[in-house]
């Protein structure tokens, strides 16, 4: 199989909360909204997805594929985790089977992470006046055309965000705990909600990866995933005993507290291989928070606080550590003009919480 193929045409789609569908959720090969009347199985078995199957199976490269190209941690490598047999039969132009689901029925959250947005978080859409939703008759027709296939699916993914408020997430589940409970579920969770009928289900299933997010500790945590209460974070940390992983973003902000947060986490008794570390946009294009806008003697802080045997065989742990050494710096008015804004919005004073880059700010 050559190195542009990927499993995800043929056994998985995603569809985020403003209804467009895609093969998984870091490609762009636009198949397609249903939003706008696009029906899922014509798109996946007629439509656009065809000509992505047929590019793969050429050995092309897409465009809306680049996220994976060239880095060390990617969705296409986790596909060949989950189905390891490159030669299956499924993989002809023209077929499909759902064996792995990633579909965000809304953006309802009750955090407004800075890294994230009005289209996956709710709370982003109130604070900035903007609606990024489904329609509920769509998400019916939706829920009816995964629950025909709930049986086939090998590997469940539930992110948004926050999957554990959906109630579309409830009536899925509850038809796994009886049809197929076998199935494996990763939830991609705050952890904000550990008291109501979603999360009960989830402990109900046989195979429930707990994929919790969570990027630094105390105050920063606070600011980085606002409104959330690190307190309350740790206490409910506490609630789950095993199959607990971390899902942390690696942003400029903290770039050095979040080896702190691992070590709070380590000494909790959580493993080394339990850790995946994102990079911020995966380093594939500019934005706020990437650590290239900030000085190179503050990025070899961050190597030399970083180089550590008990970090370097986390998953992502590489690709950051070698984004920085590139030792590239563009400097920009960006992040600041951005903690500006989120510090009048919401009351709050980041010059305090991050003082280790504040020295930076009026560096040219």
């Amino acid at each position: 199989m050559n190195d542009k193929f990927c499993p995800a045409p043929w056994l998985s789609f995603y569809v985020d909360p403003s209804g467009n569908i895609e093969n998984c959720c870091v490609s762009r090969n636009k198949l397609g909204n249903i939003e706008q009347g696009d029906n899922l199985k014509q798109v996946l078995f007629y439509g656009r997805n065809q000509d992505i199957q047929k590019a793969m199976l050429a050995g092309q490269e897409l465009e809306g594929c680049a996220w994976c190209y060239g880095k060390s941690h990617t969705l296409q490598n986790r596909f060949f985790d989950l189905f390891p047999n490159r030669q299956d039969p499924l993989y002809e132009q023209g077929k499909f089977e759902l064996r792995y689901l990633d579909l965000r029925w809304s953006n309802v959250c009750n955090y407004a992470c800075i890294y994230c947005g009005p289209e996956l978080s709710s709370t982003w859409a109130n604070e900035l006046n903007e609606t990024h939703r489904i329609e509920r008759a769509t998400k019916n027709t939706m829920l009816d055309a995964v629950l025909e296939q709930a049986d086939t699916i090998k590997e469940l993914y539930l992110a948004g965000g926050e999957p554990t408020m959906m109630k579309e997430n409830e009536i899925l589940l509850n038809e796994l705990v009886k049809r197929n409970p076998d199935c494996h579920v990763c939830v991609n969770t705050n952890l904000s909600q550990t008291d109501n009928r979603v999360f009960d289900l989830l402990t109900k299933l046989n195979n429930c990866q707990w994929l919790v997010s969570v990027d630094a500790s105390n105050e920063q945590y606070e600011y980085i995933r606002y409104p959330g209460k690190w307190l309350e974070f740790s206490d409910n940390l506490n609630t789950l005993t095993n199959n607990v992983s971390f899902n942390m973003v690696f942003i400029s902000l903290n770039a050095l507290s979040i080896w702190d947060t691992i070590d709070d986490l380590l000494a909790r008794g959580h493993k080394d291989h339990v850790f995946t570390l994102a990079l911020y946009n995966n380093g594939t294009y500019p934005g706020p928070w990437d650590i290239r806008h900030l000085p190179v003697e503050f990025q070899q802080q961050v190597l030399k606080r970083m180089d550590r045997d008990q970090y370097r065989n986390m998953i992502g742990w590489k690709n950051i550590y070698d984004y920085i050494s590139a030792g590239i710096y563009t400097p920009s008015e960006q992040p600041w003009q951005m903690l500006d804004q989120l510090d009048q919005r919401r009351g709050l004073d980041s010059s305090k919480i991050f003082p280790e880059l504040y020295q930076y700010k009026d560096l040219k």
